[in-house]
């Protein structure tokens, strides 16, 4: 029988030199665990502190007890293994960290140190040291953990950009909102020194917080790591250890760039307040000034045509007379214009016909936009009549064609048209405060540099601008706006940065009793289709839904698409025929014009129908459309276009 095969208890053991029972008395009174123990795991001898720590009574109990130190007594197996292959690889093991086994089964942390007791002949005799239980620094050391990791979590994570510097000035953290506002990289920014930066102001506040004083910096700061200047606020407070010495500071710096905007916005309104309220001052003066000269006129234009009336022709002084009196009518039609801009007008609206308005105000209109821009009238004919004052015309058509003026750079054309047009009620749906009906269409388009959607939401609003100041006040559309209103019409505008603006005037048909009951039965319906397919292409969503919803009505199927990669698909997918594709001329990535020229290489049986919220005379100034392609305007009602649909796909159609 070998000695493995014995039962421990009647096994002969063998005693270290000197047992720990048999040592000094403070051994055995020692508040840490003392051990000497076999290479194979067996305790040789214990004190009662280690006896206590694993939860035994008496060491002679563990000592009993305890067949297998790594496999009983350590939490975790390969820890017992990892300290056996240091300790005999090395000699000596310190500070061992491991979590442990007490009798109960709890679990604690303990640190050992022990070393290899060998005998004459260099064989490990076994091993000896002491544990100490760490239960209560791994505590502390995992709460210290844990504010650290969230510490850490503010500190990369806070919407501010932070920084530490140390004794000396230098940064040796940052989050990465610090990088992001100030623009570098977090390796080019930590270990540069903050007392070396050329901003004197921002030195100067670091070497406060050096001091131990809070500091405060508000300025635009000039990156030296990159070409970005940044408005920015920063707080700087120095971080001090329990004594109070200096160990280094901390910075918090926001990116001040919406509130420095948000200041200047303010000024800006403060100043076109100003500016507006100089404009009042100026129209009161020009009014007061208008109505004086208003009657000075009538004496002169009084006394002149009573003398015309007794001078005979022949007369000498006849013709000079007349020309007193033609000076006379002339100018009380300029202080007609003047009373206009003072808006000290009486109203007085009149049936009229826009044409006439409109040819009698180009010969100022002329004069106000100079002589680099070209100034075309295309009348519409047959116009309807509207009822509104003439002085409201002149105010419209003044400030329409000077901000037209002002978006053209250099040479360019401002076109001005008027025409018929019917709204109907599957338009409306579309058109906040548009309404149904009869309407004659003011048009001024200029081929400038046009505006994006966010100056389009804005347009109407009283003071906005996006002149400089000294050049507009912000109040001739809203002006314009409000005219429309009053006389129960409408304003609708087209534009896009770098292709020009449209904007439309729609005021309601005036009818005298006759006409308005003949207009007041009913109307034809609009012709309707044959089930042809239409392709729509029109990157607008609101229109291209009610172009569909119009057509759908019209008994015509119907495709769609925003882009024209998409509507090249559907067509290649589609199995039937594609009889007319309308599409809007001016769309993102490819215009309208040079799909419709891609498709008809591929198909040309399709006919092609192009739209545009520009009028037919801006388009064909654009060279976009040639004469004799089909056209129509936006906004059009379901009756124009089922008219224009049939004038293309049944072109012996007698509409």
């Amino acid at each position: 029988m070998s000695e493995n095969s014995i039962p421990h208890k009647n096994r002969k053991r063998r005693s270290p030199r000197n047992s720990l029972l048999d040592g000094p008395d403070f051994i055995m009174n020692a508040a840490i665990g003392i051990f000497q123990s076999t290479p194979e795991g067996r305790f040789l001898s214990v004190n009662p502190a280690l006896a206590r720590m694993y939860g035994y009574e008496t060491p002679e109990e563990i000592v009993e007890t305890i067949a297998d130190i790594g496999r009983q007594l350590h939490l975790y197996a390969a820890d017992r293994e990892n300290f056996r292959q240091v300790l005999e690889a090395h000699g000596q093991v310190e500070n061992f960290e491991y979590k442990a086994c007490r009798r109960d089964g709890s679990v604690f942390w303990a640190s050992k140190n022990a070393r290899v007791v060998r005998d004459d002949e260099g064989n490990i005799f076994y091993y000896e040291g002491f544990t100490t239980d760490i239960t209560d620094r791994k505590r502390i050391e995992e709460a210290l953990r844990k504010s650290e990791e969230r510490y850490r979590l503010l500190f990369e994570y806070s919407p501010l950009g932070v920084f530490h510097f140390d004794i000396n000035g230098v940064i040796v953290d940052c989050n990465d909102n610090f990088v992001q506002i100030i623009g570098s990289s977090k390796e080019m920014l930590i270990g540069m020194n903050m007392q070396n930066l050329p901003d004197n102001k921002l030195v100067g506040e670091v070497r406060k917080a050096l001091a131990g004083k809070t500091g405060f910096y508000e300025d635009i700061y000039h990156s030296v790591t990159a070409e970005k200047a940044t408005p920015v606020k920063v707080n700087f407070a120095p971080i001090k250890d329990d004594k109070g010495r200096i160990l280094g500071c901390v910075g918090i710096v926001e990116d001040i760039t919406e509130r420095k905007k948000a200041e200047k916005e303010q000024i800006t309104l403060q100043e076109q307040l100003n500016q507006a309220q100089k404009m009042i001052s100026i129209g009161r003066l020009a009014g007061g000034i208008a109505h004086d000269f208003n009657n000075m006129l009538t004496i002169i234009n009084g006394y002149a045509e009573m003398m015309a009336e007794v001078l005979s022709p022949s007369d000498p002084m006849y013709e000079s007379v007349q020309e007193i009196h033609d000076a006379g009518k002339r100018s009380a039609v300029v202080v007609r214009k003047l009373l206009a801009f003072a808006r000290k007008q009486t109203i007085s609206p009149v049936p009229i016909n826009l044409n006439s308005g409109v040819s009698g105000m180009l010969k100022m209109l002329h004069r106000l936009i100079g002589e680099n821009i070209e100034l075309l009238w295309k009348p519409g004919n047959n116009l309807w009549m509207v009822k509104v004052d003439y002085s409201q015309v002149d105010q419209i058509l003044a400030n329409l064609v000077v901000n037209a003026r002002d978006a053209i750079e250099a040479a360019g054309k401002i076109i001005i048209e008027t025409g018929n047009t019917e709204i109907d009620e599957a338009y409306c749906a579309s058109q906040s405060g548009f309404s149904p009906g009869q309407f004659v269409m003011l048009a001024i388009s200029d081929n400038g540099c046009g505006m994006n959607k966010e100056i389009l939401e804005n347009l109407f609003e009283p003071f906005f601008t996006t002149k400089t100041v000294g050049k507009g006040t912000g109040l001739g559309l809203p002006t314009v706006y409000g005219i429309v209103k009053q006389n129960s019409g409408f304003v609708n505008v087209y534009s896009e940065p770098g292709k020009g603006t449209t904007v439309r005037i729609y005021l309601p048909r005036h009818l005298s009793g006759d006409t308005c009951a003949a207009m007041a039965k009913k109307e034809e319906a609009p012709l309707k289709g044959r089930g042809e397919t239409i392709l729509i292409l029109e990157d607008e969503t609101e229109v291209l839904g009610v172009t569909k919803i119009m057509l759908e009505r019209l008994e015509y199927k119907v495709l769609t698409a925003t882009v024209a990669e998409k509507a090249m698909s559907l067509v290649l997918d589609h199995n039937g025929r594609i009889d007319l594709l309308i599409t809007d001329i001016v769309m993102p990535e490819m215009n309208g014009r040079d799909f419709a020229d891609q498709l008809n290489a591929l198909y040309p049986e399709i006919k092609v129908l192009f739209m545009s919220g520009y009028t037919s005379n801006v388009i064909a100034h654009h060279n976009v459309l040639d004469e004799g392609l089909h056209f129509i305007e936006k906004p059009f009602t379901l009756k124009k276009l089922a008219g224009k649909v049939q004038e293309i796909l049944t072109p012996s159609c007698n509409l």
